[in-house]
């Protein structure tokens, strides 16, 4: 069995959404055609970096992952900071240097292992270009690896650094084509094999909403909102501008969160909830909404349409804005909150017969394009091409 690195910044059941999720995902599912091992650091918050897990060898649900240390926290204050004077001001390249470690997370143990490991793999999967784990990692192996960017029109995407990182991998396989067009505009992928794969998405069995929403003693109908719960999410705006005052449609968020939610009798937040929670809660939604800017796929997204659940969207993120144009499955709102309270106002004012329409479409285009088993093949097939080509 050919023998497959991921490398990471973060890894572990406790983790629930992002890169660290995808890559989990792809890790159990090419279980069977890959014998595989994580590279990742001791962190649990993506925030300060602070070393939680103990330094080794661990099993992760049968996944040999191997945790390094972090040389230190980070401070978001001086971050941000730095930050902002390096995206607004001529800096040189050491300056770039300075901000890649003060972003962190900075694991030069790990960075050393993949380097002294490189020959007993056959292929190592790179995920998420913009943290340390891959600009340093990525530079060491070079045409063995391949990776999955989870790209965004971001100001980080403009660095000069990530020139160098960008040319190393022999392959790239993308979420959506929206950011594998972003990434040929800005580093030109050439001649280099690609794949626009995404994330599968496993859907559950029968769904008893009723109980659930019951025993949350949710008014219907909400509108719902779901995942990291935080202004970097654009969640603000949603709980800013909501027109409770102009519809009977509550609005619900789970998941957790970075930011206060408002003290409103329409809107509920549910905190942390099971998965069985979770799905019923999706199912049962008018509507589920998706503010952020920066997205490479969005799983939630698809997720809501895989049980057949409309949604707005942010429009100003292409991804988003190309998953609803192709498939019909919501509206989208540009430009902030008159528009935002426009859209809302249509899904909330339709049908149940008009809603599940949409629902429908997006339900279609799920099955489609993001059937796990199908998605899982894709990825292992890419994967053993990209051997074979190297070989």
């Amino acid at each position: 069995m050919r023998r497959l690195a991921i490398v990471v910044q973060r890894y572990g059941t406790e983790i629930t959404g992002g890169a660290e999720l995808h890559s989990r995902w792809v890790a159990d599912k090419l279980r069977g055609r890959f014998e595989t091992t994580v590279f990742t650091t001791t962190a649990l918050d993506y925030i300060t970096w602070e070393n939680h897990f103990p330094p080794g060898i661990q099993n992760v649900q049968g996944i040999e992952v191997r945790r390094f240390p972090i040389e230190s926290r980070r401070d978001m204050e001086t971050f941000d900071r730095y930050s902002s004077w390096l995206f607004n001001e001529m800096h040189r390249d050491a300056d770039e240097e300075r901000w890649l470690r003060m972003q962190g997370p900075v694991s030069p143990a790990l960075i050393e292992a993949i380097r002294r490991e490189k020959n007993r793999f056959d292929i190592f999967f790179f995920f998420t270009y913009l943290y340390y784990t891959t600009a340093k990692g990525i530079i060491e192996i070079g045409d063995k690896a391949v990776m999955l960017p989870t790209a965004h029109d971001e100001l980080a995407l403009k660095l000069c650094l990530y020139d160098q990182v960008f040319a190393a991998p022999s392959g790239f396989l993308l979420n959506t084509k929206p950011e594998h067009d972003l990434i040929d505009r800005r580093f030109g992928l050439g001649h280099r094999p690609r794949s626009i794969v995404g994330m599968g998405v496993d859907l559950p069995g029968e769904i008893d909403v009723e109980e659930v929403i019951s025993r949350f003693d949710i008014p219907r109908p909400y509108a719902l909102t779901f995942g990291r719960i935080s202004y970097g999410k654009g969640h603000d705006l949603i709980f800013r501008h909501y027109p409770s005052d102009r519809s009977d449609m509550h609005l619900v968020a789970f998941g957790l969160t970075e930011m206060e939610i408002p003290d409103d009798p329409q809107i509920h937040y549910l905190g942390r909830v099971s998965d069985e929670e979770r799905w019923a809660l999706i199912a049962g939604a008018a509507f589920t909404i998706h503010p952020s800017l920066y997205e490479s796929l969005s799983l939630a997204l698809l997720e809501s349409w895989g049980v057949g659940v409309p949604a707005l969207v942010n429009g100003d993120c292409a991804v988003l804005r190309d998953h609803v144009e192709t498939c019909g499955g919501g509206l989208y709102y540009r430009g902030g909150h008159v528009e935002f309270i426009e859209r809302y106002l249509d899904l909330a004012g339709m049908s149940d017969a008009e809603r599940k329409q949409m629902g429908t479409a997006g339900r279609e285009y799920v099955l489609a394009n993001y059937e796990a088993g199908e998605v899982a093949r894709r990825y292992g097939d890419f994967l053993e091409r990209m051997i074979d080509y190297r070989n």
